[in-house]
């Protein structure tokens, strides 16, 4: 077993210049195995070292096909989905070396499981590689399997995995095929990109007056993103201008939408859509920085920065991302600045705490805004909200220079008696990177702080009792109080390192953990068979 782990990590190299004494080995460990009584962690091993071998063939080898024949009888045992994973990767890198006649009886299980909820996503992964490679007839005989599977599961995983399959062999479906596939996913609800993409393939001829009626369609999101596939798929459409429109009044349109079909806009277009893009560029959830950056650099030569900014959040960070903190102080954004500038004054104020926290993002974003929110520590200190909260507090931390006398004491408050976490590790942070000018506060925390329901709150006091431990004014309470958490499951190692002991002693938690399971089913270890 030794020398086959020492072979096994040189498969990391490239086997093209690997001696041939080592590829004999391999062929010869792998004709000589027992697939019916070897245990499972020598079978991936030896699996994964043969695939290694078959790469580097040049030519087929006869002796390949008849071994990969014999190893199809771990298909028909209990075995890990790890050595099913390494099996169906052979399986896959070695399809050519085999007639497609002879794949029959692999082909055959494939489908048959499929439909396994059991199966593992990374199994089932290679398991539809493996029947991509399919060839000629055999096409033939499993797509009407794989197309019955599809239009008839319930499951996400099974869905997805079938039209990768379908999606592949989308040229050798038949008319009956087509019309099934495209009727379940209309009845269907949101699905994974790769449906969309396959409805799109299948038939991509269809318009607004047939399969993309909204009629037709249980779930919009669905029909947006089909029609999204088929401008991608057909950029020259006659009615690319018709389909674009109905996605983007949809209110289920997305900003990756009208991301990914911007070159596609000319000029007079992409400002009228552009309009209709700013309705929901306000909702975060629907407007990820990096949908948003990408935007902003495919506009950036077509559109001026005035015409972007709007009052959301979400965008401004991304503007600033690109074009710094003061892209706002440029006099063609004046009318856009002082619209932004009543907004905040008013909005800081609203009874909505997602108002008054998006009021907060920006002028945290951009630091001319903050003189207009008014005082913040009022909102620190009492705002219903944890997350107005703890953006108030940013604010002032962002504007320290203006906040020395105050800041300090009132993070140590934040600390000790907020009831949430947000504001709570905010405070924290601002007192662990200021120590050295506030140690004393970090003192009076260490009580609550080390305690605290919130990790990094906990990770982050114990990293400034570093600091704590090396005055003599704390030390000794510092240390008497670490003392006390040494074997806490979160932080024990931790305080351990800071107080100097060494690391606890403590048994192989995973031999522990099998112990419990073996003593709970009350099975002795020497009844057991080879597990992975």
């Amino acid at each position: 077993m030794r020398n086959l782990l020492s072979f096994f990590f040189l498969q990391r190299s490239a086997w093209a210049s690997v001696d041939p004494q080592l590829a004999e080995f391999v062929v010869d460990k792998f004709s000589s195995l027992d697939f019916d009584s070897a245990g499972s962690v020598v079978v991936s091993i030896i699996i994964r070292l043969y695939e290694k071998y078959c790469r580097s063939l040049n030519t087929d080898d006869d002796r390949v096909a008849e071994q990969l024949g014999r190893s199809e009888t771990l298909l028909e045992q209990s075995r890990p989905p790890k050595v099913l994973s390494d099996l169906f990767s052979l399986y896959t890198t070695c399809h050519h070396l085999r007639q497609q006649c002879e794949w029959q009886n692999v082909i055959f299980w494939s489908v048959c499981h499929l439909a396994d909820e059991g199966l593992t996503i990374f199994v089932r992964r290679k398991i539809e590689d493996f029947l991509c490679e399919t060839k000629d007839c055999e096409v033939d005989s499993i797509l009407p399997s794989v197309v019955d599977l599809f239009c008839c599961t319930d499951s996400a995983h099974v869905l997805n995995g079938t039209a990768r399959i379908l999606n592949h062999f989308a040229d050798r479906l038949d008319c009956s095929h087509i019309q099934c596939i495209i009727k379940t996913i209309q009845s269907g609800g949101v699905a994974g990109d790769i449906v969309y993409q396959l409805a799109a393939r299948a038939r991509p001829d269809m318009t607004l007056s047939d399969d993309l009626a909204p009629n037709k369609w249980s779930s919009e999101t669905a029909r947006c993103q089909t029609i999204m596939k088929l401008v991608r798929s057909s950029p020259k459409r006659s009615d690319l201008s018709d389909l674009l429109a109905t996605v983007f009044l949809s209110p289920c349109v997305k900003l990756s939408m009208f991301v990914n079909v911007i070159e596609l806009l000319d000029d007079e277009k992409l400002k009228s859509y552009l309009m209709d893009v700013c309705r929901f560029l306000l909702d975060r959830r629907r407007s990820p920085l990096s949908d948003l950056q990408e935007m902003l650099s495919k506009l950036s030569a077509r559109l001026d920065v005035a015409d972007l900014a709007i009052e959301s959040p979400c965008l401004i960070e991304a503007i600033c991302a690109v074009r710094g903190q003061d892209c706002l102080s440029d006099p063609a954004m004046t009318d856009i600045r002082d619209r932004l500038a009543l907004e905040i004054t008013k909005a800081i104020m609203h009874s909505d705490w997602e108002v008054r926290d998006t009021a907060l993002e920006i002028a945290a974003v951009v630091p001319c805004f903050r003189p207009m929110l008014g005082p913040l520590q009022p909102l620190v200190r009492s705002d219903p909200s944890p997350y107005v909260r703890a953006a108030a507090l940013r604010c002032l931390i962002l504007d320290e220079q203006y906040h020395l006398d105050e800041l300090p004491l009132l993070c140590e408050n934040v600390v000790l008696m907020d009831a949430d976490a947000e504001p709570r590790l905010v405070a924290i942070q601002y007192l662990h990177s200021t120590l050295k000018e506030n140690i004393s506060h970090a003192f009076r925390i260490l009580p609550k702080a080390i305690e605290d329901n919130d990790i990094g709150v906990r990770i982050l006091m114990v990293e400034m009792c570093s600091s704590l431990l090396l005055d003599k004014k704390y030390a000794a309470d510092t240390a008497k109080e670490l003392e006390e958490w040494t074997e806490d499951p979160e932080i024990g190692a931790a305080v351990r390192a800071v107080l100097g002991e060494p690391p606890a002693e403590r048994s192989d938690p995973v031999e522990h953990i099998l112990a419990d399971m073996m003593n709970t089913l009350r099975i002795r270890f020497e009844d057991t068979m080879d597990c992975y």
